[in-house]
């Protein structure tokens, strides 16, 4: 492992005494080495193994990646499974149709304002978002693909610089029967 300075070493240390212990466990050794594989299946694995934990972790139904694209974001990934489930489409590098459509880095689209702040928002309800907030919510997806956007957790995606390089989109966190409900501040 290449360390770039001596803070990340530090860092790295800490990290270790503390959570170390972790990585020997065998469900998380297990996800960490499936994780390791999937690097050199290439990039699309890649992500779709990082979007599959991600959702897992947060229970929720979907997520989307949108990179940035000069001044606006490119919808690039997505997994969603209440779609999957309806239409066999599942985990693919964006939907049929989606695939290369764009958003502005600006107010007004909940994506867009994120890219824009570089700050995570979480939403209860995406159809009740106050009309004083700089964004909203776009259901013109949902209503194309027969879906029902309720809860939303949008977070900026930034490189090691602090440059902006996506967004990660997850929907519709669930609760132990499945039903969509708002997300929890730690996610």
């Amino acid at each position: 492992m290449t360390v770039s300075n001596v803070s990340d070493e530090i860092y790295i240390r800490q990290f270790m005494a503390g959570y170390g212990h972790l990585l020997f466990e065998p469900e998380l050794k297990g996800k960490i080495e499936s994780f390791l594989r999937s690097f050199s299946q290439g990039l699309d694995a890649l992500i779709s193994g990082l979007l599959t934990e991600l959702r897992t972790v947060t229970e929720s139904d979907a997520a989307t990646i949108y990179v940035v694209d000069k001044n606006m974001l490119r919808f690039a990934y997505v997994q969603n499974e209440t779609i999957a489930n309806k239409s066999g489409q599942g985990d693919k590098k964006g939907l049929d149709g989606y695939v290369g459509r764009t958003i502005p880095i600006e107010d007004g689209s909940l994506c867009g304002y994120v890219a824009k702040t570089k700050r995570p928002i979480l939403i209860g309800n995406a159809r009740d978002i106050d009309p004083s907030m700089p964004f909203r919510y776009n259901d013109a997806y949902d209503r194309e693909m027969g879906y029902a956007t309720i809860s939303v957790l949008t977070a900026p995606i930034v490189d090691d610089a602090g440059e902006l390089a996506g967004v990660l989109q997850l929907l519709n966190h669930k609760d132990e029967n499945g039903t969509p409900e708002p997300y929890k501040d730690w996610m």
